[in-house]
């Protein structure tokens, strides 16, 4: 019987794994689809969105499941009760990559005005680390690599305060194009909420593997 348990345990740390590799794919494709311009991959981005709610239920239901019928103790416990937070953190990193795709839509053909997405591709490429990071670090159980993710979220915020301040400066010279960059700051701003919610996984997967909750420390 406790093999059984051992089975459900493995397949529902799996299906986790899936989760944040999809939610790793999901984001890489947004960030490349803006960065090229290719409404084509941002039309099929904003379709699967519907995956990862999916997915987040699934978690969510075989790990009540699970402490409704096994009574789970110590590290099984905290495998579960971690797991939901990490798949309704992924759930909202994806919600978050259709939000771009749906907001660089609508700029239609008055993208091209601000050729210069100032700290954009940088924070994309760190945002992908991060989710890359945590990824490893949920699969290898490496807390001082959740440690690390947790750290460098804050150089994710600089550069979106950074694209802010600088788009800012750009809608008060250029008026005529207040309404692309009112929608590239918001673009901005999804991207540093990505880095967030991987911080987030980050913190659940340090109190996962030590115990230790360090989601309020300073």
């Amino acid at each position: 019987m406790k093999r059984f348990f051992y089975q459900e345990l493995d397949l529902f740390r799996a299906t986790l794994i899936l989760m944040m590799e999809k939610t790793i794919e999901v984001a890489r494709d947004t960030f490349s689809a803006i960065l090229n311009e290719d409404t084509e991959q941002m039309e099929a981005i904003m379709k699967r969105d519907d995956e990862f709610d999916r997915m987040e239920m699934e978690i969510d239901n075989a790990a009540i499941r699970y402490l409704t019928l096994r009574s789970p103790v110590a590290s099984d416990l905290r495998l579960l009760t971690c797991g939901m937070r990490i798949s309704h953190e992924l759930e909202r990193a994806a919600d978050q990559c259709n939000n771009i795709c749906k907001r660089y839509l609508r700029l239609g053909r008055k993208k091209g005005a601000i050729k210069n997405y100032y700290y954009l591709s940088e924070m994309s490429e760190l945002v992908s680390l991060a989710l890359r990071n945590v990824a490893e670090s949920l699969q290898e159980m490496n807390v001082p690599l959740s440690q690390k993710v947790v750290k460098d979220d804050e150089q994710i915020n600089e550069l979106h305060n950074k694209t802010s301040g600088e788009m800012i400066k750009y809608i008060t010279e250029h008026p005529d194009y207040a309404a692309v960059g009112i929608e590239l700051l918001f673009v901005s701003k999804a991207i540093e909420r990505i880095g967030d919610y991987a911080a987030n996984v980050a913190e659940d997967i340090i109190f996962l593997y030590s115990g230790t909750d360090v989601r309020h420390a300073k």
